[in-house]
């Protein structure tokens, strides 16, 4: 789970747009279904704060340590899902695992894996991972989470390259969870999106699929907000930051929530 470049929708196969069938996949759906909720996420202020250096190493080793634990649970969940057979068979692979990498990032600015503490959106999040990984139809959800996992590695370079002058390191050195796929990366997106839609799923399932991923946004904003008043920053400044940035309330109307079906749109 990594920031996100506003230049690229994390769920696009750089340089690539659908056609033919394709066009109409579960992985098309998604990508546009999570449209407007990828980009209230990027639009958070946690994320332009972070990027101009004005949270500093203290806000992306929050991000990380959340990470940390959201990937832990993720990862398990769907490996228990996947040896039992069905759709997470089909999607999950053995380089989607990568808690090694955020256990080093967290080291090297000083951090101590074992020591992380959940917030209360990851705690909810993680209740929920437990609970969705013990139902076939719970899995689905979980599909969901990792296309939004997975998708944002697409602007990994660009996200790592900002925060070396951010965070004002010599190299990318701490920041090796953003990019876990190095050039490989294309490849695996590609083969991801292409396992999507593959799935022998009907409608409704799909749309268990696209609600997860949109609940998986909210999380992050969710977890954003919550991570800005650790750093400092008052409830009210971040609601004047986000309102300054075009991002509306959480829970606003056309605003989709954790919980609530979300239109899939073609």
């Amino acid at each position: 789970m990594t920031a996100m470049h506003p230049s690229s929708h994390p769920h696009a196969h750089p340089g690539a747009t659908p056609s033919g069938p394709e066009a109409h996949g579960l992985a098309a759906m998604l990508k546009t279904s999570t449209q407007d909720v990828h980009t209230r996420t990027e639009r958070h202020a946690f994320q332009r704060l972070l990027m101009t250096g004005q949270l500093g190493r203290e806000g992306w080793v929050a991000q990380l340590g959340q990470g940390l634990l959201v990937h832990r649970a993720l990862v398990a969940a769907l490996k228990a899902a996947a040896a039992k057979g069905g759709p997470a068979a089909s999607i999950f692979r053995e380089h989607h695992e990568y808690p090694q990498r955020y256990e080093a990032d967290l080291r090297f600015f000083g951090g101590d894996p074992s020591a992380v503490k959940p917030l209360a959106p990851t705690s909810r999040l993680l209740a929920e991972i437990d609970a969705a990984g013990r139902s076939s139809t719970g899995v689905l959800a979980l599909i969901g989470y990792l296309y939004v996992v997975e998708g944002s590695t697409n602007g990994a370079k660009f996200i790592s390259q900002a925060l070396v002058r951010a965070l004002q390191l010599s190299d990318a050195s701490g920041l090796s969870s953003l990019d876990p796929h190095g050039d490989l990366q294309r490849e695996r997106w590609g083969a991801f999106r292409a396992s999507l839609d593959t799935l022998p799923l009907d409608d409704s399932q799909k749309a268990l699929v696209v609600t997860g991923a949109h609940a998986f946004f909210e999380y992050m904003i969710e977890m954003f907000d919550a991570i800005l008043p650790t750093l400092g920053f008052s409830p009210e400044r971040v609601a004047q930051l986000n309102a300054a940035a075009g991002r509306p309330p959480h829970g606003a109307p056309g605003v989709v929530t954790p919980g609530r079906p979300a239109p899939a749109t073609a």
